[in-house]
């Protein structure tokens, strides 16, 4: 686990080049700078209880990997950028990011979810999606 504080600026030659999955939880984050050089491979983004943080790094668009971004507990300017983010990537044709904003007391889809079912709570939706993606990770090893 990397200790964040306020500011999370990531020098050129920082690169975490095996990255995958990306999980941000309860940080006092505020300004967080990085392109997507310092995560070439990454696919799966979560920033959870980050009241702080004004944005995700506008570079995250050119993540040519990038597949979903989980938010909970972030301001709407976060939430704004994810969306930015995702429409970016579709102007690179790039992969469909799928963007979750859980609420408080459920989902809010920034993105409409590929079924019409019910959506589960947050922490079946949470381990469900963790479960897809070590998945994900052990089929392309």
């Amino acid at each position: 686990m990397l200790p964040l504080g306020e500011q999370w600026e990531l020098p050129d030659d920082d690169k975490f080049c095996q990255l995958i999955v990306l999980i941000i939880d309860r940080t006092d984050l505020e300004d967080w700078k990085a392109t997507r050089y310092h995560f070439p491979k990454l696919e799966h983004l979560s920033l959870f209880s980050c009241e702080k943080l004004k944005e995700i790094p506008s570079g995250f668009a050119e993540i040519s990997r990038l597949k979903s971004i989980q938010l909970r507990s972030c301001r709407p300017s976060v939430v704004a950028s994810a969306q930015e983010i995702k429409e970016e990537q579709l102007d690179y044709l790039n992969n469909i990011v799928d963007v979750v904003v859980a609420e408080q007391h459920g989902y809010s889809w920034v993105s409409e979810p590929e079924s019409n079912e019910d959506v589960p709570f947050l922490e079946e939706l949470e381990n469900e999606r963790l479960q897809e993606i070590y998945r994900e990770i052990g089929s392309s090893e």
